[in-house]
């Protein structure tokens, strides 16, 4: 094989590489975002922070990944919905790295009691990954949520689609509310999806546990399993099509 004709078959190579990645791109990010976000080291807290941190928010973006991959994460408590077997940790700052980790409590000095918790996360599509789930709850479904050593359930009372600017869900409350939001879709959009949840038991104090409040943060095992199958398939992809493409291109030599 002369050097020109090589070259081409290596140029050929390089584009059904370049391409299998730019549409895998999205499945690569996420599966990222699980790897990260299965390995990350949560410290335990219940005092705030002196300084809050806060930043533009955009969709998840490798950046992001990097900036959170072994760093450790301060998380204030966790929010679970056990009829999804769903939970995240909550963590302290409007940035697009806590994003990449669990949900971001937006008004952290908001108590429990007689008050309305807003919690905000990424929908990115994968199962059990982030916010993404909690489209799939219903009226009545309970919620519990730990945060700054406090704990409370509550039972999903209404889900709606919000306009984003409609800013009337942050509002506090006189009673013990909570409130999630997230996108309606893995997509860039406008909207926003807000379940709104109403106290179901009596707020007490809790030991905080970190080992007990993420006990189903992200499904652990599962969601790494997943993470990591979709970053084989997608090499897997890749190596199958430049064996079939080296095969033809043999055959056509052959004859």
């Amino acid at each position: 094989m002369n050097e020109k004709k090589l070259l081409e078959k290596l140029g050929i190579d390089l584009l059904i590489i370049i391409g299998v990645l730019m549409i895998s791109m999205p499945l690569i990010k996420n599966s990222l975002v699980g790897i990260v976000t299965q390995n990350s080291v949560l410290v335990n807290k219940t005092k705030l922070p002196s300084d809050v941190e806060t930043e533009s928010i955009h969709p998840v973006q490798f950046e992001d990944i990097i900036k959170q991959a072994g760093q450790a994460a301060d998380t204030y408590g966790s929010v679970q919905i056990e009829s999804l077997g769903w939970g995240v940790p909550l963590l302290i700052g409007v940035t697009n790295a806590n994003l990449a980790v669990g949900g971001v409590v937006l008004y952290p000095e908001r108590t429990i009691e007689n008050h309305n918790i807003v919690i905000a996360g990424h929908h990115l599509g994968i199962s059990q990954l982030l916010f993404g789930p909690i489209l799939e709850v219903k009226e009545g479904d309970q919620i519990d949520l730990n945060y700054r050593g406090e704990a409370a359930s509550y039972f999903v009372t209404s889900l709606k689609e919000v306009d984003e600017t409609d800013l009337t869900v942050l509002e506090d409350t006189d009673s013990t509310q909570l409130t999630l939001i997230t996108c309606p879709s893995p997509q860039l959009s406008n909207k926003r999806f807000v379940v709104i949840a109403k106290l179901n038991s009596q707020v007490k104090k809790t030991k905080a546990n970190v080992e007990l409040n993420v006990r189903q943060w992200q499904q652990s095992k599962n969601g790494f399993f997943i993470s990591w199958l979709s970053l084989f398939l997608v090499l897997l992809v890749m190596i199958g099509l430049i064996t079939i493409k080296h095969y033809i291109s043999n055959k056509i030599n052959d004859n």
